[in-house]
């Protein structure tokens, strides 16, 4: 039992000998999961006693090695940056403007993806300025179109002037601007520029609408 300064109970443990029997789910694999984690534990309670502490780890942490999970801390603390840069840029864009003064998570990803990009528009080449940015006059485009791939993830997003966006439509940018030389040039002299950890984006920009439907067969 718990009980605070003034005597009023907070919480009520009762404490067990072991891990008694989980609560019937509607997924078979969750249950037996569950089944399995009881009888391990109870197993090792028997063997060594009841332990101190129990930590618990997603199991996308435990496939991580070393470097990758430093890698990993590294990108979450820059992200975290990024978005505190995001809500001072807003901030300023909005300035004597009667809307919001915190950006929504799609503008924090817009500032992100904009920061990656050098200030540049994925598919002009053109400077977006900060006013810009957080306008309808700048989009977030999927590089492969979401309609062929379902793929939402970061890596597969840039930032562009909404005129180059309807020009690109649904389909991806060597489909849409391959055919034309000096402009896919251009916007792959650009993305050589990306930060390595952009690699999959820049591969991204290379595939044709033929490449995708060759890889879902």
């Amino acid at each position: 039992m718990l009980i605070d300064k003034s005597n009023t109970i907070l919480l009520i443990i009762d404490v067990q000998e072991k891990l008694g029997i989980p609560p019937e789910l509607p997924n078979p694999i969750v249950n037996r999961g569950l089944h399995e984690l009881r009888r391990v534990v109870n197993a090792l309670i028997a063997e060594y006693g009841k332990p101190d502490v129990i930590r618990i780890e997603m199991a996308r942490d435990l496939e991580m090695n070393t470097k990758r999970y430093k890698n990993f801390e590294a990108q979450q603390r820059k992200n975290t940056k990024e978005n505190e840069r995001a809500v001072e840029a807003f901030q300023g864009a909005q300035s004597g403007l009667s809307t919001s003064k915190y950006p929504s998570r799609d503008q924090k990803i817009k500032y992100r993806l904009w920061s990656d990009q050098s200030h540049l528009c994925a598919y002009s080449g053109k400077t977006i300025n900060v006013n810009d940015l957080f306008s309808d006059r700048v989009e977030i485009d999927h590089i492969l179109p979401f309609s062929l791939t379902l793929n939402d993830s970061y890596m597969n997003k840039v930032v562009c002037f909404t005129s180059e966006n309807r020009v690109k439509g649904q389909r991806t940018p060597k489909d849409a601007f391959g055919a034309d030389e000096e402009r896919w040039n251009q916007i792959t002299q650009a993305i050589k520029r990306y930060p390595r950890e952009l690699a999959k984006k820049r591969d991204a920009f290379y595939q044709s609408e033929a490449d995708l439907s060759e890889k879902d067969f």
